[in-house]
């Protein structure tokens, strides 16, 4: 379960809840503040998410 909360107009407390008791032998929960950049020109770079196993399939010379 996922909870987005509005603290002001630029901070968000972000929370999660994963329960799956196939996988884990307990819930975990995790939280953290997303903040608004408000730099002038601030720019949001893409970001290639990859799998723990990627590293070592990947081709060679990357």
């Amino acid at each position: 379960m996922e909870r987005f909360t509005p603290l002001d107009a630029d901070h968000i407390n972000y929370e999660v809840t994963v329960e799956d008791p196939k996988v884990f032998t307990r819930q975990w929960r995790m939280s953290m503040i997303l903040y608004r950049h408000k730099e002038r020109n601030a720019q949001l770079l893409e970001y290639d998410c990859y799998g723990f196993d990627d590293e070592f399939h990947a081709p060679a010379g990357q």
